[in-house]
């Protein structure tokens, strides 16, 4: 190792790297009698010198234990930065993890290196974040932490990075987090609040088996959130994530972070936001997690000591007002009842409005030869990937009625304030005829109990 260590000094990284043909990561960093060395490349160096060969047998986390087994201190530590080179973003380690996929192998190998190197390269960038926000006070109850993974006995197709609770969820048992989770063919990436998918069973963690509870705490967890499509995180989000998950046996847990999904922002391999895009969709995340552990961060006014990401976070506390405007809502309900209408007109309907009425639809429809359709709208301002059924539109779904049903969904739908109130434009359109409620897509929100 001291061989290693003595021909760095002589040589420098750049020599080093042109003698043996280097292609080690920055990964952790070796701290020697006060100089900082590439810990896998002296690792990789010492090897050669002793056996001829590179060092190829271990993953990048077992670097830190061959150097705790020397004789020598030596201090380890994550690299945030590369000594005398610049700052790695988060852009760019995103497009190096989703890059990485295209030679994805269970084992160790040079690809899967620069994944490990790019996934703690972007986990170390977010700490930094993660200690800007500490700055607000609610944040900082909620100790917030960074981890990465990928890789226990093998390399997994799916690696991610978590932010979470050192508290409130301290392990991947339970929970909620934020993750950023790479889709296993390299075509994207989800920026995911999700939850806790595993479980100990059988002596040890393994993933949950019943995905039904990770989708039904996903769906609790957003009706929890209450007036989520009125922020930035619920227009753009998605609901559903696809991970492009294999068909081995890997694929379980990796099912399990798509229907362990609350909400996500997705991002295509080739259309990565910008490092400052990146880092303000996080920030407008952290407040959403903070209340599903049960805390509101205040909504406080920047001042002169403020870091430019707090400053971000607080610009999107602003702007987050979970709450649902009663008017926004009416307006965007009418919005896709007139839209919803229109289109009906146009194929030949004589439509009626009987949603004041409760009988569990909104349009009741007629066509020459006593045809009759009963629709039922919704409108969101979200992708409307989901939508809240009352029960007695699910009665009147699943009732011996007639007529043929429909449903009809306007999502995506953009408001503005007027003077004369709120005005609504745009949307995607989405028309289901005929429409029979799946029991299975069916998931209990809220009950009504009577007192004894």
């Amino acid at each position: 190792m001291f061989a290693a260590i003595r021909e760095w000094d002589g040589l420098g990284e750049a020599g080093l790297v042109a003698r043996y043909g280097l292609t080690a990561e920055w990964v952790y960093e070796l701290r020697f009698e006060g100089r900082v060395y590439n810990a896998r490349a002296i690792l990789d160096v010492a090897h050669r010198i002793r056996h001829g060969s590179p060092y190829v047998g271990e993953r990048e986390s077992h670097v830190a234990r061959q150097f705790e087994r020397l004789e020598f201190e030596v201090k380890l530590q994550p690299l945030k930065e590369r000594p005398g080179g610049r700052s790695r973003d988060l852009r760019e380690c995103i497009g190096r993890v989703l890059e990485c996929a295209r030679d994805y192998r269970k084992w160790m190998s040079a690809r899967m290196r620069d994944r490990e190197a790019a996934i703690h390269a972007g986990a170390a960038v977010l700490r930094e974040v993660m200690a800007s926000v500490g700055g607000v006070p609610e944040m900082r109850a909620l100790e917030l932490a960074v981890d990465a993974g990928g890789q226990q006995a093998q390399y997994a197709p799916v690696p991610w990075i978590r932010v979470y609770s050192g508290t409130l969820a301290p392990t991947v048992l339970g929970g909620f987090c934020l993750m950023y989770l790479f889709a296993a063919d390299g075509s994207r990436a989800y920026l995911s609040l999700n939850q806790g998918a595993s479980e100990h069973r059988a002596g040890a963690i393994r993933p949950i088996n019943d995905r039904t509870i990770l989708r039904d705490r996903a769906i609790e967890a957003r009706a929890a959130l209450g007036g989520l499509e009125t922020t930035s995180v619920g227009r753009h989000g998605r609901v559903r994530i696809d991970l492009a998950r294999p068909s081995t046996s890997s694929g379980r847990q990796i099912g399990n972070y798509e229907a362990g999904n609350i909400i996500a922002y997705e991002y295509d391999a080739g259309d990565i936001p910008s490092h400052s895009d990146l880092i303000a969709d996080v920030a407008g995340m952290l407040p959403i997690l903070g209340q599903l552990y049960g805390v509101r961060a205040v909504r406080s006014e920047p001042d002169a000591a403020t870091s430019a990401v707090e400053e971000m976070f607080l610009a999107e506390l602003r702007r987050q007002g979970m709450q649902q405007d009663r008017d926004v809502r009416s307006a965007i309900e009418r919005y896709a009842e007139d839209r919803a209408a229109a289109r009906l007109e146009r194929d030949g309907w004589r439509v009626d409005r009987v949603g004041s009425l409760n009988r569990g639809y909104d349009l009741e429809c007629r066509q020459p030869g006593d045809r009759e359709l009963h629709v039922e709208v919704k409108g969101s301002q979200t992708r409307a990937e989901e939508v809240t059924l009352t029960v007695g539109e699910v009665r009147h779904n699943q009732s011996d009625c007639a007529a043929e049903h429909a449903l009809y969904v306007v999502g995506e739908i953009e408001t503005t304030g007027t003077a004369d109130g709120i005005a609504c434009h745009g949307g995607r359109d989405r028309y289901i005829v005929p429409w029979t409620i799946d029991p299975r897509a069916l998931r209990i929100t809220q009950y009504s109990y009577t007192l004894p």
